[in-house]
């Protein structure tokens, strides 16, 4: 039993005992089936079966969830076990503190990844996803101070996780070959450093009128970095395990029927992605991040804008532009009969890349319903969203669940 596992279980045993104390309960068990189909011929199906648990008191707060997950490639099958929720909260006055694997949601952007900067993603696909659900838990310990419309957030995670990336063979893997050409690579699916290691981080948000404002810093392992690669008689490559600071900004403004969002964030040491003849690295540079956000919601449709830019301070030679901008728009509604629609789109000038997400939800019943999604990418080969025209492909889900959260 390895030292993860061992701790891993530590936790289950004394997270799960505290059930026994807990008076009010309520349970969920969820299914879902996926297919997908690009035009190319590469077909996926994934099927995932969860299962979710809150336990409370007036103090006590329990959740446990866990997900079993089988995909299908056309290339090949995988099969895994995701631990989502497990953890115990108790509170106390202005006090609450949560303990266990869990997720830590900061910033105000809608689509990607900015802020949200805590807990690992599952990145094996771009496009449609479920945001909440490509979040994979880690174990935190979460204390919060919250009094007069303001409050403290300090998190301590003692055992960090790299995002999951691509299998070999997916549309949406690193084009290895393209660097190596006909030289064997093997790639290190490592996720978890070799040695101890911890973060930490903070934030603070005030109310002020119809402002909520938020600072925040976290210190802890860059969640995606950059491949490495070191030439033999095949081409090994890794992920190296950099830590990274973040310090950033945030405010949500109610303007009365509609809401203004920012994000601004600061990172002195950000790695990125170096490709070159035969070689991949990292470099870093530091990197300024703003993003702005209006959203307007009404009675049956809603409507989203969003504009960001990341800039860096030093120009890194093979790494892509050092200022990246991206304009996005949502829009969303209700039709008759509670069928539910949906339009995501993105825009990056730096490149003229661009990716369309429709979506549409037909409830078959409370317990049941059913989408078809599709995502298009658009661009040059060499672009951020252009090198995943391949990958473009329409999507059918099957959802149902028993129970209710």
């Amino acid at each position: 039993m390895t030292h993860s596992s061992i701790k891993k279980a530590w936790w289950s045993s004394l997270l799960l005992s505290s059930c026994l104390l807990a008076s009010q309960s309520s349970f969920q068990t969820r299914f879902e089936a996926r297919g997908t189909y690009d035009g190319n011929g590469y077909q996926s199906h994934r099927h995932r079966l969860g299962f979710f648990q809150k336990y409370s008191t007036d103090h006590l707060q329990f959740e446990g969830s866990f997900r079993l997950q089988a995909e299908g490639l056309s290339v090949q099958d995988h099969s895994l076990v995701d631990l989502r929720d497990l953890f115990v909260g108790f509170k106390t006055g202005p006090v609450f503190l949560k303990a266990g694997w869990q997720q830590v949601v900061w910033g105000e952007a809608f689509g990607f990844y900015f802020a949200d900067m805590v807990n690992s993603k599952d990145l094996s696909e771009l496009g449609l996803g479920d945001l909440e659900a490509n979040r994979l838990t880690i174990p935190l310990l979460n204390l919060k101070y919250i009094v007069s419309g303001s409050s403290l957030q300090l998190i301590y995670c003692p055992s960090p996780t790299l995002s999951r990336i691509a299998q070999p063979g997916s549309p949406f893997a690193f084009p290895f070959q393209s660097a190596f050409g006909a030289l064997p690579v093997a790639v290190s699916t490592e996720r978890v450093p070799p040695s101890w290691t911890h973060e930490f981080g903070a934030r603070v948000t005030h109310a002020l009128g119809a402002t909520s404002l938020a600072a925040f810093y976290f210190n802890g392992l860059d969640r995606n970095p950059p491949f490495v690669s070191q030439l033999g008689p095949s081409v090994m490559i890794t992920r190296p395990f950099y830590r990274m600071n973040s310090l950033g900004l945030s405010s949500s403004t109610d303007l009365g029927g509609s809401v203004l969002r920012s994000e601004f964030l600061f990172r002195p040491d950000q790695q990125y992605q170096v490709v070159a003849p035969a070689s991949l690295s990292g470099s870093v540079s530091p990197t300024w991040i703003g993003v702005v956000g209006w959203d307007m919601p009404r009675e049956t449709w809603q409507v989203g804008f969003q504009v960001s830019t990341s800039v860096r301070t030093l120009s890194l030679a093979n790494a892509g532009a050092d200022t990246k901008e991206q304009l996005s728009i949502r829009v969303a509604g209700t039709l008759t009969s509670q069928i539910e629609w949906e339009l995501i789109s993105s825009y990056l000038p730096h490149d003229g890349s661009g990716l369309l997400q429709p979506k549409i939800l037909f409830p078959l019943s409370p317990h049941l319903e059913i989408s078809l999604a599709g995502d298009l990418f658009l661009g040059g080969e060499s672009s951020d969203f252009g090198r995943f025209t391949h990958a473009s492909r329409i999507v059918g889900e099957f959802r149902a669940h028993i129970g209710s959260l």
